[in-house]
This record gives C-alpha cells, sequence and structure tokens, in this order.
C-alpha cells in the first residue's frame, strides 16, 4: 500500500513539473524578456503585453490538455502558478519601465548601456 501511495506522489510531482516546465517554454518562446518589457513599456506597452496574453491562453490550452489525458489536475496547476507569475512579473515590469520613462531616468537609446557592436582589427 505505500508503494502504490509513493509511485502516485511521485507522478503527481512529475505531472506538476511538466506543467511548469511547459509554461515557462511557452513563455521563453513567446515573449521578450521582462527586462525588455521594462525597457520599452513607454513605447510599446500594449503590444509587449498582447503577447505575454498569448503566451497565458497558450499555457492553458497545453496543459488543459496534460490534464485531460493525464486525468490530473497537476500540470494545470503546474501551468497556473508560472501563467500567474509571469503575468505579475511582466506587469510589475510595465509599471517600472513606464514610471522611469516619465521621470527620463532609463531610456530604451540610453548611451550609458554597453555596446553590443564588436570591432575587430586586422594586421
Amino acid at each position: 500500500m505505500a508503494n502504490a501511495d509513493t509511485s502516485r506522489r511521485m507522478l503527481a510531482g512529475s505531472l506538476f513539473l511538466l506543467g511548469v516546465d511547459a509554461a515557462y517554454n511557452v513563455y521563453g518562446g513567446t515573449n521578450s524578456s521582462p527586462q525588455t518589457t521594462e525597457l520599452f513599456a513607454a513605447e510599446r506597452e500594449h503590444t509587449l503585453m498582447k503577447y505575454v496574453r498569448i503566451g497565458g491562453i497558450k499555457v492553458f490550452l497545453y496543459t488543459i490538455i496534460a490534464s485531460v489525458i493525464s486525468r490530473s489536475w497537476w500540470p494545470l496547476i503546474g501551468g497556473a502558478m508560472v501563467a500567474a507569475i509571469m503575468h505579475t512579473l511582466y506587469r510589475h515590469a510595465a509599471k517600472c519601465g513606464k514610471q522611469a520613462a516619465a521621470t527620463g531616468t532609463v531610456k530604451p537609446d540610453d548611451t550609458r548601456a554597453p555596446s553590443t557592436t564588436y570591432e575587430t582589427t586586422r594586421p
């Protein structure tokens, strides 16, 4: 009896992590980073947040399907937890970005940012 209980708990934990992993993969493939959202919120918040919402829809679709197939709520619970965290994170990033732009403390074209262009010289 204890062995069956242990197996059920291991399966539940695995299904939970499956939902978590699927959700993070969806957001990683759909969205720019929260840092990008913060940098460009003043100019492009609507577009940035549109993709956060699309990511949330995809997460719920995938984890609902996984929950139906597995006959377990755990994939949906894991995905919903990540969706809540990510939506909160992106809303916070957008809010901070708009506040920073309003005070003039951060601009996307800030010349203080390190350059990503590397020049090479040949002898």
